[in-house]
């Protein structure tokens, strides 16, 4: 479902509007956001939302906060690392998310990182992450994360062609790619709207040693290749992440 108009820029609610007026604002609710107080418009039985255009961040958190129950999003185009933190502080409830192209409908519009993927560590609801649009080199760092700290995480979705993951990881060979470690999740993270940062990342846990680094990627691309699978249609590449998490816990080594 898009929520198109509710994009609008939107300050307090009409309170002129005739009671059969009708209208795509949500209804009115008497709660107020715990940060500055003003109060919340919600649409509490919205919970698939879909954002393939252009949504600015004023709106984009607006429109985030009067959804309290969402439970499918596609991100919108430009997407950064505070978007996905404040997503998930205001969803609890998130099962599946994906991300937008550019309007070319080639290159990939997002504009947050491994770093900022990582947050999504904290959505301990999701099932679902399609990752087709991201960089390759942006989701390596984030696997392992999101299979042990996402219990009932199953699929991430890699993309229609036949050898799209084995693709992806070629491609992302020409690119920079790093661990995230406890010391560098904050600096790799970037300029950030947020003072509690810090705060909201303590609840990922990261290895202070990762088992993977540039020496011995050709090995992890290897590992990488043994959870993909195809959907039920036959044709759409997947990472079985219940296969991935169950190899990570015999590990029991690793997250200690």
């Amino acid at each position: 479902m898009v929520f198109g108009r509710f994009l609008e820029e939107i300050d307090e609610p009409d309170d002129d509007l005739d009671d059969d007026t009708e209208t795509d604002l949500p209804f009115y609710s008497a709660g107020a956001c715990r940060l500055c107080t003003r109060p919340v418009l919600t649409t509490y039985n919205l919970q698939k939302l879909y954002l393939n255009v252009e949504c600015p961040n004023p709106q984009f958190r607006t429109t985030i906060l009067a959804v309290p129950q969402l439970e499918d999003l596609l991100f919108p185009p430009d997407t950064v690392n505070d978007d996905i933190v404040f997503v998930l502080s205001a969803c609890k409830a998130l099962k599946e998310v994906s991300f937008c192209t550019s309007e070319n409908d080639i290159e990939p519009a997002l504009e947050a990182n491994s770093h900022g993927l990582a947050f999504l560590c904290k959505a301990k609801t999701l099932e679902y992450i399609d990752v087709e649009v991201i960089p390759f080199d942006l989701v390596q760092p984030v696997l392992e994360h999101w299979a042990m700290q996402l219990p009932l995480l199953k699929l991430l979705r890699c993309g229609w062609n036949e050898g799209n993951v084995r693709d992806f990881i070629e491609w992302s060979r020409r690119r920079n790619w790093a661990s995230i470690t406890k010391g560098n999740l904050l600096s790799g993270y970037g300029a950030s709207s947020f003072c509690c940062l810090e705060e909201e990342a303590r609840d990922i846990i990261l290895p202070d040693k990762p088992r993977w680094n540039p020496e011995n990627r050709t090995a992890m691309e290897y590992w990488i290749y043994s959870f993909v699978r195809y959907d039920e249609d036959k044709r759409t590449e997947v990472i079985d992440m219940v296969a991935m998490r169950s190899n990570l816990m015999s590990d029991s080594d690793y997250y200690h």
